[in-house]
């Protein structure tokens, strides 16, 4: 099976894991509730955030201090968390992003801002 078929046959996401799918693919699935996988101890917002990072070039990036890193996100540059862990900015204008915006980026449930 693949991680796609994860609901059509009722995969269970621990079955997925030990399948050698990671995180990533199991929240770009889409085949998940925010809240399973955050069950699962997942951490979406990062894995997004990373897809973000991978897909605009952010090796190239003006300012990127601790992005890609295991650096809590509240120090990644131009992300913003409010008062409940979430996401809620990202504010990378002028820092040289260049690809696509990663479909992935709905997920971040919270996101009020986005400034590229």
């Amino acid at each position: 099976y693949t991680v796609k078929d994860c609901k059509s046959i009722n995969i269970d996401i621990q079955d997925i894991r030990n399948g050698g799918y990671t995180d990533y693919d199991l929240i770009t699935s889409k085949c998940y509730q925010w809240n399973e996988l955050l069950n699962h101890g997942i951490d979406i917002q990062r894995y997004i955030l990373i897809d973000l990072y991978m897909k605009c070039n952010g090796k190239y990036w003006k300012r990127k201090l601790n992005w890609n890193t295991h650096y809590p996100l509240s120090t990644w540059q131009g992300v913003h968390i409010n008062g409940r862990g979430y996401v809620y900015k990202l504010d990378l204008k002028s820092n040289n992003l260049t690809g696509y915006i990663p479909e992935s980026l709905y997920l971040l449930k919270h996101l009020e801002y986005l400034d590229i």
